[in-house]
């Protein structure tokens, strides 16, 4: 049973996800604690759950803003 280029592609597709998204929860942690200690460091905010909330808006825009230059890079 031979197994087609579009399987081939597809599953490396697949992968290259999976290993992508290990990597973003490994990051998760060291992310999340440097952006709240920016936020707690230049803002008034002293709730917690505003300050996460700032923190991960804050990863969010930047995020959005790297899959939009490598989408318009890469096409």
């Amino acid at each position: 049973m031979a197994i087609s280029k579009e399987f081939k592609k597809h599953l490396r597709i697949g992968l290259t996800a999976a290993v992508g998204f290990v990597i973003a929860v490994a990051w998760q942690e060291s992310i999340m604690i440097y952006m709240t200690d920016l936020v707690e460091k230049t803002t008034p905010l002293t709730s917690k759950i505003q300050i996460t909330s700032i923190s991960a808006l804050t990863i969010t825009f930047f995020g959005v803003i790297l899959i939009w230059g490598f989408s318009k890079i890469l096409k």
